[in-house]
Order: C-alpha cells, then structure tokens, then sequence
C-alpha cells in the first residue's frame, strides 16, 4: 500500500514517512510563499533530525543538477542513508497532503469554525491511517532505520486522537511488534491507563499491560468505601479489562476474591465480591464460553481459598467438602431458577451443625432468584417453604451468621412484608400497604424484595390501578424512599424505574404520556442525590420511549441541576443525547434557549471534550 502523510491534527501514522510529508510541504512551501496551515506546523512538530532530512534532500537534488560538473560529490554513509529514506518515501508520495491542505482551505472558505474543521480532518485522516496501514512494512522500516526509540513517538503518544487510533490497530495486528511496545509505552504513563481498561483486547494482551492496567484499577476500586459509588463507566472499563480472555478473567477472579476473604473490613469484602459477582455477569454476557462454565470457575476458586484459610475444613480422599453445595448453587444459576431438591439440600447444610461458609450463600444473582420467588404475588411460595428461602436469605444478608438477634429480626420482617405483598388486596388498598412496608425499609435486602413485588405488579396487565396516575405516585414514592436510604441501591432503582417506564401493555397513549412524567421525575430525584453518570445513561435508553415534551422536559431538568466543572465523562454522555435525533427533534423549537446554549458553549470549549465531525456539527447546530 501507498503511505500517506498526517498533519498535526492526528500524529503521523507508523507507516508513514514524515521525512517525505516534510520534504513535500518544503517543495510546496517555495511555490506558495503565503505557507498553508499545514506546513507551519508540521516544521514544530516533527523533530530537528527531520530538519536535517530536509537539508541533506536538498543537498541532494544540488548534487543531481550539477552532476556533470561534478560527478566525483561524495556523499558520507548517514546522508546516503537518510537518501535512501527519502528516495523510498518518494517513489510512493500520493500527494495526500497536498489534497487535506485543500480540503482545509475550502472548509475555511465555507466559514466553518477551526474547532469543527479540525474534527472532520482528524475523521479524515483517521480514515486514511484504518485504510493504509501496513503492520508489516512498518515494522520492518521503523526497527531497520531506527536502532533507538524515536524521539517524536512522544510527541504522537501525547495526542489522545492518535492512542485511539493506537488501540484500535492493536486490536486488529495483535502480532505487530511496533504497536505492542507503543501499547506498553503507554502502559508506563499511569496517566494514560484509564483508556487502556476501555480495550476490550489488543492493548490488554500483553501480560505486563494487563497487570499495570489492573493494578491501577484496583487501588481506585479500594479507595471507594462505599458501593454505591462505583459508577457504570469504572465498572464497564473494569471487566472489559478483566473479561479480555479466559486467562485474565480466571487471575482477575482469583485475586478478588483473595482480597475479599483477607480483608478485615465487612464493607470492603462486600464491596469486592459484588465487583467479582459484576465481573462475572459481564463475562457471561459478552463471552462465549458456556455460563454453566463460568459460574464453576469462580465457586471453584471460592472452594479452594476457603479450604485453604479455614484450620477446621477437611478435606478427605481428596473429597472437596463444599462440592454438594456448589453445584446447587450453579445448577439453579445456570438455569435462571430455584428446584425444590436445591433449596432443601442448602437448608439442611446450613441448618447443620458443621454449617458452611456463608460466603457460598453471598452470590447477588442466588439471592436475586430467591427474592423473586418470594416477592412474586402471582404465585406465591406455601408458608413451608418460605421457612427455608428467609433462612437461607436471613443468613446471606446479615454481617455475622453468629448474630443471632439480627438474623431472626430479619426474619421477622421477610415474613410480615412477604405476607403483605402476596395478599391480593394490596394493591387495592395502597396507603394501608405502604403503611405496612415502610418499618422495614431500612433493610437492604427486604428492599430488593419490595422493588421486585412493584415490578411484577406493573408487569401484570390484570394488576389493579397501575394504569392510574394517583396510584402510580404511591408507588413511586415509596421507591423514592428506598433510593433515598439505600446508596447502593440507586443502579437497582434506575433500572426497575426503566423497565416501568418501557411497558406497553395496557396503556394508551395519554396514560403513558402521564406516567412517563412521573417516572421520569424519579430520574431527576436521584440525579439531585448524585447518581449522576448511571442516571443520564437511563435517560439515554428511555429517549426511544418517551414523548417529545417529556424528553425536552428531562433535559431542561438535568440541565438546572448541573454546573461547571463538569466532568469528561458526563460531557461526553450529555452531549451525545443532545446528538439523538429525538432529542434534536424534542428541542427544535427551543434550541436556541439559554440553559441549552450556554451548556453546549461551554462543552465546546472544553479540552477534555473531544467530538468527532457529527456530534460537532449537530452541537454548533444549538447555537
């Protein structure tokens, strides 16, 4: 393939000779003395031994002009060398730079800002490096001409538009050498590690990468106290980097959960196996290896460390003590639900005197199925064997399972809300049964419970009053209150409150415009609570589903909320909802309003935004 040259909006690509790009604009230089935006820069950019390329192709085409005066000119070996580059690079010039300084020129002509014309000419010559490269040619040019690390790789790695480009090849030329030791130069600047978690592989296939990369990411995870404040971005970044292969998601797990089991804090071991169960749901969502797989490979490592830690196991025969128990648990995981034979086999291990490790039970996806069971008014368990789901639940949910007080007033309150939520006649009398649910509230677990019960009633087309606005409210406020105590809870809320507002059945149009209103205030009140990033992703999701007024209603909402300095993360969310065509739509009438505009002025302006040519055009559109 040819190779094409790059200004300095986007570093030049690896296969790319800059001794021609530069060698080129000097030529052009001479034939336009007013200069083009590309040549000024290009002589800051590229090094000074670049200067020195240019000066010895001059000597060299002297030296050609005057060949038969002089045809005894020697030249020393380094400009021979540097010849050969250059000769190289110019028997493949395409004149690719020539046409982006015309395509600058004439979006300059149409009046475009410098901001936009910068982003359609990084697309552009992005396009050109996705197109062209060669991982091969490049590898063996760069380590033939270059003994040592050249000095303008820095300046590229420092343009946050080229390391995207970085990653993205990585990705598709795992093999190439080049790339790889870019990957770990990046990997060395702890700056840069936040992008390399967002690599689902290429830059994470390298062991050491990797280990940096989750080394990083750990010690920010342990620094949060509390659950509730790992957003959505971490944790995605977090098990994209972990999930990359069968190997890093087998050493991510085993060291969580070594974290988890050594920790003496109560809090941070929670923290941690939520993060491992998080991790495991996301590799079985993306990955194709089987779930029932999956789900044995972190239990297998559970077994092992607790075999290991706890003096008083035994382990006979080479007979692994917990098996019977594990493969309970990961046959109801597996097949999303609880058997009869199961829920007896754990009651009667954890009713025992030689009772387990509780820690088997603490699996949110375990106890997420057992809740729906519980919670479920259509067909609720008989009293027998609620017995055995509140004990097992009562154990997972309280900090010591010698606390003997604190697991039977949870089971008191798994009993007395159970009973109110499987009474038919609930739902009829609201006030009266939200009444009865709010003592218990202050359980982290019997809210699950209650959220569950709230989403199968409105998932009931023959459920009463869920159509009604007056009763939708009741409802509503309770969840606002669970939000309210329960930080952690916030993500659960989020989306139970979406699932709610993307029903259909039963609901014409002017009762779903209504409701959307109302859910979509639950939306703002966690928002002023500072669940800020997972709630514009919401809202994001649901903009498909709402009414024009109520998108254009939410918008405006947020934006009372917010103020400077806002962060790159939650620019980049807002600015591409404001990008969806029914968010455009929603705001065609008032774009030009001030709390839209002076949002959008800002974002602009910000560095650490960095839009592509679409969003920049939509977004100036507002102005």
């Amino acid at each position: 393939p040819k190779h094409h040259h790059l200004s300095h909006h986007m570093p030049t690509s690896p296969n790319v000779s800059t001794t021609e790009s530069s060698t080129t604009h000097q030529q052009h230089q001479q034939s336009n003395p007013s200069g083009s935006v590309s040549n000024s820069i290009i002589n800051q950019q590229f090094p000074l031994y670049l200067n020195s390329a240019l000066t010895t192709r001059r000597n060299v085409d002297a030296s050609t002009s005057h060949h038969q005066q002089d045809s005894t000119t020697e030249i020393d070996p380094t400009t021979t060398h540097m010849q050969n580059i250059i000769t190289q690079s110019a028997n493949q010039y395409d004149g690719i730079i020539d046409q982006l300084d015309i395509l600058v020129t004439c979006l300059k002509i149409t009046g475009l800002s410098n901001q936009m014309i910068n982003a359609i000419l990084v697309d552009t010559m992005s396009s050109i490096i996705r197109k062209y490269y060669d991982s091969q040619r490049v590898q063996n040019m760069l380590f033939r001409y270059f003994e040592h690390q050249p000095a303008f790789f820095n300046v590229l790695l420092q343009d946050a538009n080229f390391r995207r480009i970085v990653y993205e090849l990585s990705e598709r030329y795992s093999s190439c050498e080049f790339l790889a030791w870019m990957v770990r130069w990046i990997a060395e600047k702890s700056e840069y590690r936040t992008e390399l978690k967002a690599v689902a592989s290429g830059a994470t296939s390298q062991y050491d990468v990797f280990q940096k990369a989750l080394l990083d990411s750990l010690l920010k995870i342990a620094h949060i106290h509390s659950e509730g404040d790992l957003n959505s971005d971490m944790m995605k970044d977090f098990c994209n980097l972990c999930a990359h292969s069968e190997c890093t998601y087998v050493y991510s797990q085993c060291v969580l959960q070594t974290i988890s089991n050594r920790t003496q804090n109560p809090h941070a071991r929670a923290h941690f196996r939520r993060i491992s169960d998080e991790l495991e749901s996301h590799a079985i969502a993306t990955s194709n290896t089987p779930e029932t797989l999956l789900r044995k490979i972190l239990f297998l490592i559970r077994e092992h460390q607790l075999i290991d830690e706890l003096p008083d196991v035994r382990v006979d025969n080479n007979t692994n003590p917990f098996t019977d128990i594990t493969n309970s648990i990961v046959t109801m995981l597996s097949q999303h639900q609880t058997f009869a034979s199961d829920i007896v086999k754990l009651y009667k291990h954890y009713t025992s005197n030689n009772q387990p490790p509780i820690e088997f039970l603490r699996h949110a996806d375990l106890l997420k199925l057992l809740l729906q069971d519980l919670y479920n008014p259509k067909s609720p368990k008989p009293r027998s064997d609620r017995t055995k789901y509140i004990h097992l639940l009562s154990l997972a949910s309280v900090r010591s399972p010698h606390d003997t007080e604190a697991i039977q007033s949870l089971k008191k309150a798994f009993v007395e809300t159970i009973d109110v939520c499987s009474d038919k006649s609930s739902v009829r009398n609201l006030v009266h049964t939200m009444t009865a649910l709010r003592p218990f509230t202050q359980h982290n677990v019997i809210c699950m419970g209650i959220l569950i019960w709230i989403q199968n009633v409105f998932n009931d087309p023959d459920s009463y009053g869920t159509s009604e606005p007056k009763n939708v409210k009741i409802y509503l406020s309770l969840i606002e209150e669970i939000a309210f105590k329960h930080q952690s809870l916030r993500p659960t809320v989020l989306n139970a409150t979406k699932s709610l507002l993307q029903r259909k059945e039963g609901v014409d149009a002017m009762q779903a415009m209504d409701l959307h209103r109302l859910f979509a205030q639950i939306f703002i009140y966690i928002l002023r609570l500072g669940h800020v990033l997972e709630t514009i992703q919401c809202i994001r999701d649901v903009a498909t589903h709402v009414d024009l007024t109520i998108l254009r209603f939410i918008v405006h909402q947020v934006l009372g909320l917010v103020a400077p300095p806002y962060s790159t993360a939650f620019l980049q969310q807002f600015c591409e909802l404001l990008c969806f065509s029914r968010t455009q739509d929603a705001l065609k009438e008032k774009k030009g309003s001030s709390s839209v505009r002076q949002f959008i002025s800002h974002a602009l302006e910000s560095k650490s935004l960095r839009p592509d040519a679409n969003m920049m055009k939509v977004l100036q559109s507002y102005l």
